[in-house]
Order: C-alpha cells, then sequence, then structure tokens
C-alpha cells in the first residue's frame, strides 16, 4: 500500500474534519502607514511605534470613532495585539462583519469583539441590536488578561459562527440565529468616546478561509447594502507602474496571481480559440441586431466587436432579427472569483458596449455586468451602468437585480479606460481607471461564470443606432484576470 506522508495525513484529517482551507496570512497594517484603512486619520487615528493609535490620554475622546479597512471580509480568521488605557473605565473594540453608517460620521454598525472591564472578550452588537450577544466567564477573563499591557487577540468568523480567543483563552463561541444578519463586512478598529483613552492595535493578521459553497442571503439584496463612490475623476485615476498587477493593486497587497485561461493581450493575427469563442452559443443577440462572428476580429494588438448595417439571414428573420449585426466573444471556460480588467473604448454609437459574466444552468442563472455603455446614445455617454441580477437559484424562483451609475465626467466613448471586476466570497467592487467606484455585499453570485464581451441593440433602453454611426467599433486593448487564495482554480 501507498505510505502516507505527514503533509498528506494532516490534509485528510482537515478534510474529514470539515474544515475549512486558509489562505496566506495577509497583513492589514504595513506598520508605518494608515493605507487601506479609513477614518478619521487628522484627529483621532495615527501611527505610533510600530501600532495604531487611537484616542489620547491627555484629552477626552468626544465620541465613538472608527478606523475600518477599505474592503470586506466573510469566513476568516484575524489575529491582533492590542493595549487599551485610560481614566475611569476605558473600552475599544475590533468590528467584524460591519458597515459604515451615513450618520454620525464615521460610525459603524455590526459585530464588536468587545475590550473594556466588564466587556472583555465580549460579542457585542454595535449600533445594531446594542446588546452584548455572548459574554465569557469572568474567571476565565480574569486568568487570560493583561490589564494595561499587550494583550493578544483572534477573531474567528466562519459560517454563522463566531469564536474570540484572548491570549489563547476562548471567550466567546457563538452562532447567529437570525438569518438576515448580514455575515460579510468590513474590518474596524474603535476607540469608545466620552473619556481620556488610547487604544493601540498592532500585528494585524488575516487568513481568509475558503468556503466551498456560500451560502445565499435569504432574499433579494437591497440597494441600501450598496455603496456608490465618487471618486474625483479623471484626478482619482490610478498611474499604472507595472502590467502584472491589477490598476487598483499595483503594489499587490492581496496577493494576486495571474489567471492565465482569461488573460489576453491580442497580440496574434485572430481570435485564441484556447480561450475565447467568436460568438455567445446559447444566444444570438438581443432583437434586432444579432450576433455574427464576421464582426469580431483581433487587430492592431485589439479585439474589436463592430456592429453595423447588415440584413439578417432569412432563418433569423422570422425570430425578429433584421437591419444590424452585432458581435459577441465568450470565454471557453467558466471561473468563480478573481479580479478582472479591461481597457476598452466602447463603441461611438447606439450600439451598447458590455462586459460581464454569466452563466445560466438548470438550477442556478446569476449574472454580473461589469459596464453597460451606450457611447453615442442620447443622454447615456457619460453613464457607466453596473448591474448584478439573479434570474433563478435553488431559493430564488423570480428575477430581481441591484445595479447603479456612475455619472463620469467625461464621454466614456471619448477615449480608452479601464474597467475592472474584483469579485470574492464576500464581496463585488466596481473599478474605473484604478479607482473603486461601486461596492456592496455578495449575497448570491458564487457560480462559476463565463467571460463576455460583446454589443447588442437595446431599443427600449439606448434606442436603435444611427445609420450615420455604422459601422462602430468596441475596442478591447487588452483582458487580465488574476486570482488568489484560498480560492485560486
Amino acid at each position: 500500500m501507498r505510505r502516507l506522508t505527514s503533509a498528506t495525513l494532516a490534509a485528510m484529517l482537515l478534510a474529514a474534519a470539515g474544515l475549512a482551507a486558509a489562505a496566506p496570512a495577509t497583513r492589514l497594517f504595513d506598520g508605518h502607514t494608515l493605507a487601506g484603512w479609513q477614518g478619521d486619520t487628522r484627529g483621532t487615528w495615527r501611527v505610533e511605534d510600530g501600532a495604531i493609535v487611537g484616542g489620547s490620554l491627555e484629552r477626552a475622546v468626544p465620541r465613538n470613532e472608527f478606523l475600518c479597512t477599505g474592503r470586506a471580509y466573510g469566513d476568516f480568521v484575524l489575529r491582533l495585539k492590542f493595549r487599551l488605557r485610560g481614566e475611569g473605565a476605558p473600552n475599544a473594540g475590533v468590528q467584524v462583519r460591519s458597515r459604515r453608517l451615513p450618520e454620525p460620521a464615521n460610525e459603524m454598525e455590526g459585530y464588536q469583539a468587545d475590550l473594556g472591564d466588564g466587556y472583555w472578550g465580549a460579542l457585542y452588537d454595535e449600533s445594531r441590536r446594542n446588546r452584548v450577544l455572548a459574554a465569557p466567564d469572568p474567571e476565565v477573563v480574569r486568568r487570560a488578561l493583561r490589564p494595561g499591557e499587550w494583550n493578544d487577540y483572534e477573531v474567528r468568523c466562519e459560517g454563522r459562527r463566531i469564536q474570540i480567543r484572548l491570549n489563547g483563552a476562548r471567550t466567546v463561541d457563538y452562532t447567529e440565529p437570525d438569518p438576515s444578519v448580514e455575515q460579510v463586512g468590513l474590518i474596524g478598529l474603535q476607540v469608545h468616546g466620552g473619556g481620556k483613552t488610547e487604544v493601540r492595535y498592532r500585528d494585524l493578521v488575516l487568513e481568509e478561509l475558503a468556503v466551498a459553497d456560500p451560502v445565499e442571503t435569504p432574499g433579494p439584496a437591497g440597494p441600501g447594502l450598496w455603496e456608490d463612490l465618487a471618486p474625483e475623476l479623471p484626478d482619482a485615476a490610478v498611474r499604472r507602474a507595472n502590467d502584472r498587477f491589477p490598476l487598483s493593486d499595483q503594489r499587490n497587497r492581496a496577493g494576486w496571481t495571474p489567471y492565465r485561461p482569461m488573460w489576453d493581450e491580442f497580440g496574434g493575427d485572430g481570435l485564441d480559440a484556447s480561450k475565447w469563442l467568436p460568438r455567445n452559443p446559447g444566444w444570438k443577440g438581443r432583437q434586432p441586431a444579432f450576433f455574427s462572428p464576421r464582426n469580431v476580429e483581433v487587430r492592431e494588438g485589439e479585439l474589436r466587436l463592430t456592429m453595423r448595417l447588415e440584413e439578417a439571414p432569412p432563418e433569423l428573420r422570422g425570430e425578429g432579427y433584421h437591419t444590424f449585426s452585432s458581435a459577441a466573444v465568450q470565454s471557453v471556460g467558466t471561473v468563480r472569483y478573481g479580479y478582472f480588467e479591461v481597457r476598452a473604448k466602447p463603441m461611438a454609437s447606439a450600439g451598447s458596449s458590455s462586459f460581464w459574466f454569466y452563466k445560466g444552468d438548470p438550477d442556478r442563472w446569476t449574472e454580473i455586468d461589469v459596464f453597460e455603455i451606450g457611447g453615442r446614445a442620447a443622454g447615456f455617454e457619460r453613464r457607466l451602468h453596473m448591474t448584478l441580477h439573479v434570474f433563478h437559484t435553488p431559493t430564488h424562483k423570480t428575477h430581481w437585480s441591484v445595479g447603479g451609475v456612475l455619472a463620469a465626467p467625461f464621454d466614456l466613448a471619448g477615449g480608452f479606460h479601464v474597467y475592472g471586476l474584483e469579485w470574492d466570497p464576500a464581496e463585488v467592487r466596481f473599478y474605473l481607471d484604478g479607482a473603486l467606484v461601486r461596492r456592496g455585499p455578495n449575497t448570491h453570485w458564487h457560480q462559476a461564470l463565463t467571460l463576455n464581451l460583446d454589443s447588442e441593440t437595446m431599443p427600449d433602453w439606448f434606442g436603435l443606432p444611427l445609420p450615420a454611426d455604422l459601422p462602430s467599433a468596441y475596442r478591447v486593448d487588452y483582458v487580465r484576470a488574476w486570482q488568489r487564495a484560498p480560492w485560486r482554480q
């Protein structure tokens, strides 16, 4: 028989126990700056001696203040060190699976691993249910805590279960009974208002846990869960320093690696048949325009999808196709999660230019539209439409969608721009020229999807293209894709 190595045996035991695999650790704090963190960095939060410091021992903290990450996380293990000092009863906490509230400034809502007398090691529901969800045994805390000194804190979020450890001693093991409570969100650091308090956090390390089949959130994803940002473009556009990593993460803090099946610089003489199809196998196009492979070409280092005046072949006329032909490209394979980026120039007509992901299976049909642009459709020249659809899943039988629109300060068809999608088990994020423009929780989009680039006629939305604007071409300079552990394919 084959002898098992210790590594193989360990892997088998983990699999048998049903434990999630952890990704390589990510440092949320670089030890020198507050890069990647958001909050009051002028008056409340600063960096001293390799630690994030909140509050002051010289003056009272006027109100609760929170410093939070720029992205959300779902299942993970967060480890950090903290030191809390102050007059009276100083208090602070670590937010997980939380979100920002619009009022008051810098407020957060969600689970908090609490810090302070009477709350050490407890799980509190900040600004939501406003109560302790699980409290530790005081004797466990008494033995574990080092008051006024550096302490280790660990928060493990896996499924609907949250565990907290203080200096290695487990203080809380809580399972959320309410299925409507969101299990994805931001990481945050709190200093409590009301007294002279100083809290220090350092060595913040996060390991994301792989989830094979994330559980859908009951009900549609409400628009209130989504955040539209308004970066000052073009000034907020990121300057590219290299082609190896996503434009929004040029230092590769997230640990991206290229995903070659969906990476193409279009430097050859034709479409790479190992990666792309010059059509959509499951769809003939949106009437009246029909998809024609003749409108797909690779030329001068670009992929070009053309819309033109052309009568439909006889076999399609009875299905409502006439007058226009357009183009579609679909990936040969599917992908679940990653960072996807195109540099593209939408066509200068009312024909759409689209970058999207979808898959229609018998039990599940979902879609992510990174952009739909009507480059010369009246009133839509500067509108970037981003939409997510659920057509049907095992828990949803009717179609619904959640979307947003960015009003760009320039005509989108006037030049090349970089469009990005960051899609992971916890969150979906949209980028324009490296600037984050929209974000929200990934409540339903856990299906492996095909990558699509196409142009369609949308008479009820953009109107039909003017004959004088045709032929028009949707030009794509490149398609690039990355993945990272723990869900690398």
